[in-house]
């Protein structure tokens, strides 16, 4: 049985709706990232022509995270194109992805039952570019084998979501290079085979982050999705 037969709400789920608190005026304006935005804003117009994704290239998350939410507070507020005013921003949650697992692993998908609200519960919390240093667990075990399997259902879940909202949504990665097992030790997910297609075929659009030494260990290898991404490097503060 696949988790989007049981689960309705991915979307909800494992996501948390960035246009949603740019609306309620979470976001404060700032013109300091101004060039990146626009060429966000650039690349996703591009929705039927080769690297049509965005793809953020910044070791500094804070920095990556402000020039997102600028994003999207532009989209919400009516400051974007027209046609990327009406799309909503739903910013992946990795820690949603792995959470309410069933203890045993015998039953993965009981947590189809969870309501959306608990399994909401402090999402927005974790939405902050203060967040500390991944850390490093001992190499996946067999449970942790199984839990990728469950993780890759609820992602693939996600994915048809955002494809059944015909372009009206956009995915926000931060942190993109864990979807190619980049941190499988935390995060034992490998997602290529969902991202190939999904990006080959414009099922979905992405604004993807991360650094890029990240970029260029775990994303340029898989030349079939680095095609469909355009980096944009991120210069440092000093050299804005």
């Amino acid at each position: 049985m696949d988790t989007f037969l049981t689960d309705p709400f991915p979307l909800e789920r494992y996501g948390y709706n960035l246009t949603h608190l740019a609306r309620q005026g979470v976001f404060a304006p700032s013109v300091k990232y101004e060039k990146y935005v626009a060429s966000i804003f650039q690349i996703l117009l591009r929705e039927n022509k080769g690297k049509h994704s965005p793809l953020l290239l910044d070791s500094d998350e804070r920095r990556r995270l402000q020039i997102v939410t600028e994003t999207v507070r532009q989209m919400a507020k009516g400051e974007a194109p027209d046609s990327l005013s009406t799309k909503q921003v739903i910013a992946l949650n990795y820690e949603a992805l792995f959470t309410f697992l069933p203890a045993s692993l015998e039953d993965p998908f009981s947590v189809a039952q969870q309501s959306e609200e608990t399994a909401q519960e402090g999402d927005l919390a974790r939405f902050s570019p203060e967040k500390g240093a991944d850390r490093l667990f001992s190499r996946p075990t067999l449970q942790q084998r199984n839990v990728s399997q469950i993780v890759f259902s609820r992602l693939q879940a996600l994915f048809l979501a955002v494809r059944q909202t015909e372009g009206r949504v956009v995915l926000f990665v931060d942190h993109f290079h864990r979807l190619l097992g980049g941190e499988e030790q935390r995060y034992p997910i490998d997602a290529a085979n969902l991202l190939i297609p999904a990006l080959a075929r414009h099922a979905i659009q992405i604004i993807g982050a991360c650094t890029l030494a990240q970029y260029r260990q775990h994303i340029e290898r898989f030349a079939a999705i680095e095609f469909r991404l355009q980096a944009i490097c991120i210069e440092s503060d000093d050299e804005s």
